[in-house]
């Protein structure tokens, strides 16, 4: 009995996430990803590698059918507030780019992501 329970546990503990490690893979691109493309803009490596990043989540409300866009933030600070402002930032100069969903994006940034937030960060 004890060596079952102790073969469960670990197994959970070799499911857990460490603290500080990297997000999920479907939320983040990496350097190295951005690097193997042939782009010139943020937009164009969401566009291939995470498409899901740019799309809209739900609307605002019944009366406002608008579906909601991320809104982009560059090295901390907003930048747009459709994923068409990542068309301003030059894919080299990409770090890192991490989307995170309504519930996160609200947490760390307050009121008005409903559609979620994409962090691009810079060299």
């Amino acid at each position: 009995m004890r060596r079952g329970l102790a073969l469960v546990l670990l197994g959970v503990l070799g499911c857990a996430t460490a603290p500080g490690s990297p997000r999920s893979r479907s939320t983040v691109i990496t350097y190295a990803e951005v690097q193997n493309l042939n782009v010139a803009s943020a937009y164009e490596v969401v566009e291939i590698l995470r498409p899901q990043f740019l799309r809209t989540r739900g609307s605002s409300s019944f009366a406002d059918p608008t579906p909601i866009p991320a809104v982009v933030y560059l090295d901390g600070l907003k930048h747009g507030d459709t994923p068409e402002s990542l068309k301003g930032i030059e894919r080299t100069a990409i770090r890192e780019i991490e989307y995170l969903d309504s519930r996160e994006a609200t947490t760390r940034y307050g009121t008005g992501h409903r559609g979620g937030a994409i962090l691009v960060r810079t060299r």
